[in-house]
């Protein structure tokens, strides 16, 4: 169930990114700043002629487990425990 809630959460920041960065090719995309709007930071880079994009993911810290109240939860699951990421690049499609 771990993995599930692992995976669960990097497809969401995948999908999150994904949404914020559309359409955009450079490291900084200056018709699309909106000052208000997150900063998206993208890094593109070619290898044998495929074009790969890469898209900055802010760190930070999230609760991850059960709780307590949580009676139906798995056993691998318990305790809920505090976990920070550093930032890192993930591809974008």
């Amino acid at each position: 169930m771990r993995k599930i809630r692992f995976a669960l959460f990097a497809f969401l920041i995948v999908f999150v990114t994904s949404l914020t960065s559309c359409g955009t090719d450079d490291i900084l995309n200056p018709d699309s700043y909106d000052p208000d709007g997150p900063i998206v930071l993208e890094e593109a880079f070619n290898v044998n002629g495929v074009k790969f994009v890469m898209v900055a993911v802010e760190g930070g810290t999230f609760m991850m487990g059960a709780t307590s109240e949580q009676k139906e939860s798995y056993y691998d699951e318990n305790p809920a425990h505090s976990v920070t990421l550093s930032g890192f690049f993930i591809g974008r499609h």
